[in-house]
């Protein structure tokens, strides 16, 4: 299996790789397999889509790049030039299915057990969801 984060600057990037991943069977982290095509105007050009452990997620790139180190940033045309099903097969057979949910569930565990990491994340978290606010507020004016 192959994680991977996905730049993607424009909603009609968006929109494509969103199509892509889940014509390969991968749906967002809550479930959903809307596009949320609104989604993008949180990080707006510096949004980026992750498929990571079976499941699609989104982000500023510089959240990721802090959160994930080790996981490839491409572009939308990388991903969508890709001949190589990222996952597929792990995602099919539920043994492995069960095995990389309870890798990414212990990934996360030890990764909140360093003070450092857990506050830096906790820090980003609220100031995301702070500019998020902020974001709908002058939509809305």
């Amino acid at each position: 299996m192959k994680d991977v984060i996905v730049r993607v600057p424009t909603k009609e990037d968006w929109i494509n790789v969103a199509n892509v991943a889940f014509s390969k069977g991968y749906i967002w982290k809550n479930g959903d397999k809307d596009i949320g095509v609104d989604d993008w105007f949180d990080c707006k050009e510096k949004s980026c889509i992750s498929i990571i452990s079976e499941r699609m997620g989104y982000c500023d790139e510089r959240s990721y790049e802090k959160i994930y180190p080790n996981i490839l940033i491409i572009s939308a045309q990388e991903f969508l030039e890709e001949e190589i099903e990222y996952g597929a097969k792990d995602r099919k057979d539920p043994v492995k299915r069960i095995e990389l949910n309870r890798k990414h569930r212990e990934y996360w565990q030890q990764k909140m057990l360093d003070p450092e990491f857990r506050a830096k994340y906790n820090k980003q978290r609220k100031n995301d969801y702070a500019k998020k606010i902020t974001n709908r507020k002058r939509e809305t004016i």
